[in-house]
């Protein structure tokens, strides 16, 4: 699914017809990364593989995949079809709901108050939401409505981020620092992928030349060395200092280093892509019109 959400926010960054288009894309990646963080925690004290675990991930498989495909319209929905910013917002708030359905299940000693804590940072960043995907329909002046739709997005990251930390939640665990730091190699790898993908994408409306050949050549370069930096010194770095800290101070490394840090690294892929998108500009020849 983030494979896929990946490719949809450089493709919104890039479609997006005026200067907001990087800060977009940057905001829809916020809130899917935290969406996909949560699962992560939870995947470390819940085996997925078996009962309900397995039922309710099958069952928000789809719904994040819906989720995925929606950025391009998170802001501003295109003539026709759906209302895709509602939708986006729906399907944010199915797919956190399924989160703490399995988050009530692998701990059923939590109590009222934890539950609600768990809830109120969704739900007020959905409401959040909805008022940016409602304002294009207000008598707004463009330039304020779009400012509008900024803040409203980012006052939704911090409810999600930075209230879901500072509410009273129920203590957190990481059970093993091998699968934890195993499934933020797997996200970066998918990360990466997007690299390859996006000089595909930009390369197949050229028509093949030296340059674009080199082009598409140093862009697995460049992937597979960030790969190499990635798993051969951050993942082993990472995973013993994982090992070696005590519970309490594991929770913090955890949330610190791989839930908060790895955005900006998650982001620097993402706007990499974004460059390569445009690189075989200069390296090959449009294709003439009509072949």
């Amino acid at each position: 699914m983030f494979v896929f959400a990946f490719l949809e926010v450089t493709t919104l960054m890039i479609a997006e017809d005026n200067d907001l288009g990087v800060l977009h894309g940057l905001l829809v990646l916020s809130l899917l990364w935290w969406s996909w963080s949560l699962f992560a925690w939870l995947g470390n004290r819940v085996r997925a593989n078996y009962g309900t675990a397995r039922l309710t991930l099958l069952a928000t498989t789809p719904v994040m995949f819906v989720l995925a495909v929606t950025p391009r319209e998170a802001f501003q929905d295109s003539p026709g079809g759906i209302d895709t910013p509602l939708w986006f917002v729906g399907c944010y708030l199915a797919v956190r709901c399924c989160y703490l359905i399995l988050r009530r299940y692998s701990s059923p000693q939590l109590r009222a108050r934890d539950v609600l804590a768990l809830t109120v940072p969704p739900v007020v960043a959905a409401g959040l939401l909805t008022g940016a995907a409602l304002l294009p329909r207000t008598a707004l002046p463009t330039d304020r409505m779009l400012a509008a739709q900024v803040l409203l997005w980012v006052l939704a990251g911090i409810v999600d981020y930075v209230a879901g930390q500072a509410l009273p939640l129920p203590p957190r665990m990481i059970f093993s620092a091998r699968h934890w730091t195993e499934r933020h190699n797997l996200i970066v790898i998918a990360a990466l992928g997007e690299v390859l993908i996006a000089v595909g994408i930009a390369g197949s409306q050229l028509t093949n030349s030296i340059g674009l050949l080199a082009a598409s050549a140093l862009a697995v370069v460049v992937a597979g060395a960030l790969e190499w930096i990635y798993i051969d010194l951050s993942t082993l770095v990472g995973e013993h200092a994982l090992r070696a800290a005590p519970p309490a101070e594991r929770v913090v490394l955890a949330r610190d280093c791989y839930s908060f840090l790895h955005l900006p690294m998650i982001a620097g892929i993402m706007l990499l892509a974004l460059g390569f998108k445009h690189m075989p500009s200069s390296g090959g020849s449009a294709v003439p019109a009509g072949t």
